[in-house]
């Protein structure tokens, strides 16, 4: 469990290095969906080498989703990802990228470090507090909040490029579109129930993805088991 944890928040660190891209963006990628990253570009990762790692990490956690059998709402954000990642290889939509994997990621951070510190019997210390609140903190700005408007964004420009004959592949526009709205319908979702566990309607403490990551780490413990 701590080693599928660490990837993640590996994942997510590398994912973060892409995140001046979205602060500091370049105007080509702003204003062309299908630029690839200018020699002269602000950030220095480069962003399809994040894509190309993400698309990894996402077959990856694919895997081992189907593997642990996480459930279907993990299972529907792997193959989501993954799709979207590799669709995003093109180039595609590498600004939109600094965003859904640059700044989403802050949160996985805390997410995993709070069970690892739960495992190790630091329920109750100040330094867990602290990192629940980051947690629910960077969750609820960065993902169902400002994540709806980035969102309705990179929709509304998929939806003009279809219009003006611009779309590239019907096929990739569909997926992207479906993708989309399974992903911030997932991040609603666990931000709804982790609302609910603070308002005391499920589980008191904080509960990052709530019942679905700790029934995730009961499936996994269960299945490391029997091997």
């Amino acid at each position: 469990d701590w080693g599928i944890r660490l990837v993640s928040i590996t994942h997510a660190l590398i994912c973060m290095s892409s995140m001046p891209g979205f602060f500091w963006s370049d105007s080509e990628l702003r204003e062309d969906i299908y630029a690839s990253q200018p020699a002269h570009s602000r950030t220095t990762v480069n962003l399809e080498h994040v894509y190309a790692i993400s698309c990894g990490y996402f077959l990856y956690d694919f895997i081992i989703s189907i593997y642990f059998w996480w459930g279907a709402a993990f299972l529907a954000h792997a193959i989501a990802s993954l799709g979207v990642t590799y669709f995003g290889l093109y180039p595609f939509m590498l600004y939109y990228g600094t965003y859904f994997l640059g700044v989403f990621e802050i949160s996985t951070v805390p997410l995993h470090l709070r069970f690892m510190m739960l495992q190790s019997g630091l329920q109750g210390t100040p330094v867990l507090k602290v990192v629940e609140a980051l947690f629910l903190l960077s969750f609820s700005v960065v993902r169902p909040l400002y994540g709806s408007y980035m969102s309705s964004q990179f929709i509304m420009e998929l939806w003009a490029l279809y219009e003006g004959g611009k779309a590239h592949s019907l096929i990739v526009f569909g997926f992207c579109f479906t993708a989309n709205a399974v992903l911030m319908s997932l991040q609603v979702f666990w931000w709804v129930k982790i609302l609910m566990a603070l308002a005391g309607f499920e589980t008191s403490e904080v509960n990052t993805v709530a019942a679905d990551e700790t029934s995730a780490d009961h499936k996994q413990a269960e299945k490391v088991k029997s091997t």
